[in-house]
């Protein structure tokens, strides 16, 4: 997934106009065109600066209030900047060429708004054109676990041509977020982009994940991230991945940050035991000194069976998350130690005969620089494990000037596309 454009309707006081003009020449020298596109640039909460276009929301015609169950929410604190996976499935939102409601064949004229009528970042996973299938993430600054939290799906604006998905829909602790849908690339804007060997596409536990063969020979099967400053953690951090495990290998990498036969590079890691104990799984950090900090699960996992993983490590405890439930910790005195060796999934190391291979499938792979909280884990096990009980949508309203009052009477008692497409035609 290559980095795309943020967006925002409206600049506030942290924000600055500026034009760029954009000339497209089409048909000869005397058929030139130029196009005038509005930008500003807008600061985040979190510090970072990035230019969003100007959206005109009076376009969409259509509108979905979206409510997020605050009973789903772990704990008792507000989680800020969380990203929501929502997936979503329904006639109306497959491309109009399609018979649905999505003027773009990419779903580019998808957008969500909060309730102060507000762009929210959003990435598109997987936007199927002929189903309605879409497969979202939403960055949601305030996730209450006491009220609902609402905002709207907006959709159908013949006038959107560029992708309103945002890499800023990860918030700044995250370094590194790789969906395996159909590539190795970094969804943040850290753009710590992999080379994949000896993978295939399967189905994941989102959209699609990564099988890894789990065979030592000439060519591996791994999914490899070259060494960045971003992914060199130190006093905390967290590691997270779904897997789907075929086999069990001895000593088999999850994810594993190092390359070196000899170990002298690693410095984090989540891989399964060897032996008779290779069900579970092993987790820990390397200091600076060579000493490791690890623990063992306190659960076996099996085969054929999802499950979602997360290691955390702070100056006083190291702690593995299954399904996010606490199944080993152990008190901390490490830092792990900055080195320049790469980031294997799917691997413990990327030299083929020595790689100790994962036999499975891994999806939503993220690696964060803070240690995040049992609360953010458990409401991301909840939400990612049953998207649908997270949220609840409502049926399509149409957008205020869309559809006139005489039309709004007969929208109410259809529920038919083909109609619903017909009244906004006529307006």
């Amino acid at each position: 997934m290559s980095p795309r454009p943020g967006l925002n309707p409206r600049p506030s006081t942290n924000t600055k106009l500026k034009t760029t003009l954009k000339y497209v020449v089409a048909g000869g020298l005397l058929a030139t065109a130029i196009f005038l596109t509005i930008y500003y640039q807008q600061k985040q909460k979190d510090g970072r600066e990035r230019e969003r276009p100007m959206v005109d929301l009076s376009g969409f015609k259509w509108e979905k209030v979206v409510v997020l169950n605050h009973e789903k929410i772990s704990g008792s604190e507000v989680l800020f900047n969380f990203p929501v996976l929502l997936h979503i499935q329904e006639t109306m939102l497959k491309s109009k060429t399609l018979g649905g409601l999505i003027e773009d064949i990419h779903g580019y004229d998808i957008a969500f708004v909060d309730e102060l009528g507000e762009i929210m970042d959003h990435q598109v996973e997987n936007y199927d054109p002929g189903s309605g299938e879409l497969l979202v993430w939403v960055r949601i600054q305030e996730l209450s676990p006491f009220v609902d939290t609402r905002f709207s799906l907006y959709f159908g604006n013949e006038n959107i041509k560029e992708d309103l998905s945002t890499n800023f829909t990860w918030e700044e602790n995250y370094t590194g977020v790789w969906h395996l849908n159909n590539d190795t690339q970094d969804a943040t804007v850290n753009n710590n982009t992999g080379s994949s060997f000896g993978t295939n596409r399967v189905l994941g536990k989102m959209a699609y994940g990564m099988q890894f063969r789990g065979d030592k020979d000439v060519n591996g099967s791994i999914v490899h991230i070259p060494d960045h400053n971003s992914l060199d953690l130190h006093k905390e951090g967290t590691i997270e991945a779904w897997v789907y495990v075929n086999s069990f290998q001895n000593w088999a990498g999850v994810v594993y940050k190092g390359d070196k036969p000899d170990f002298s590079d690693d410095a984090y890691f989540i891989q399964f035991l060897g032996d008779s104990e290779r069900q579970r799984l092993t987790f820990g950090i390397t200091g600076e000194n060579g000493i490791y900090s690890y623990e063992r699960s306190a659960i076996d996992l099996k085969s054929h069976t999802w499950y979602y993983i997360a290691f955390t490590w702070n100056p006083e405890k190291i702690q593995l998350y299954v399904n996010g439930y606490d199944y080993g910790s152990k008190v901390n005195n490490t830092a792990a130690r900055n080195t320049d060796g790469g980031l294997n999934i799917g691997s413990q190391l990327n030299e083929a005969v020595k790689n100790n291979p994962f036999d499975g499938v891994i999806d939503e792979v993220r690696i964060s620089k803070v240690a995040r909280s049992q609360q953010w884990i458990a409401t991301t096990y909840k939400n990612q494990s049953a998207p649908a009980s997270f949220f609840s949508i409502d049926d399509p309203q149409p957008r205020l000037g869309a559809i006139s009052k005489d039309r709004f009477i007969k929208y109410t008692f259809s529920s038919n596309v083909s109609e619903l497409k017909e009244i906004v035609n006529e307006n």
